[in-house]
């Protein structure tokens, strides 16, 4: 029968060792758990400025608009999404599986003022475009004071 080594350096040494077996048994269950394969999902996003708006594109393949929630707060526009597991028939065996299912979060500042009425939202083929207007810019006014 094998045996792990253990070699017969002082307690402290071995104790080392035990600490670090644990750790790697934390590390693995956490690597090769479901949970860490949904939660590494990050959807690609370009933003974009133009005189008059920004323009935020969103990568969201093998999601629909009804999947995807977009707000606005406090300078901040927040894209949610989740796409749920698709019904398997239980006939079919996965060697392998890709696919994502799961949630997402995204939180893009934005570091101007935006008119919040005239945020709009598109969605085609896997790409969501969030336009988001500017606020016209408040330019100082100088009036001359009469001195009595």
């Amino acid at each position: 029968m094998l045996e792990k080594f253990k070699p017969s350096f002082p307690s402290s040494f071995n104790e080392l060792s035990t600490l670090q077996d644990e750790i790697n048994k934390i590390f693995s269950r956490f690597f090769s758990s479901k949970d860490f394969a949904v939660a590494s999902f990050t959807p690609k996003l370009d933003l974009s400025e133009t005189d008059n708006e920004f323009k935020i594109a969103v990568d969201v393949p093998g999601f629909t608009e009804n999947d995807i929630e977009v707000s606005f707060e406090n300078g901040v526009l927040t894209i949610k999404g989740k796409k749920e597991d698709e019904k398997v028939e239980e006939k079919e065996n996965f060697y392998h599986k890709e696919r994502f299912s799961g949630s997402f979060m995204r939180n893009i500042s934005i570091p101007k003022p935006i008119k919040v009425d005239g945020i709009k939202a598109t969605f085609k083929n896997g790409v969501l475009n969030v336009y988001l207007p500017k606020e016209e810019e408040v330019k100082p006014k100088s009036i001359k004071i009469n001195i009595e």
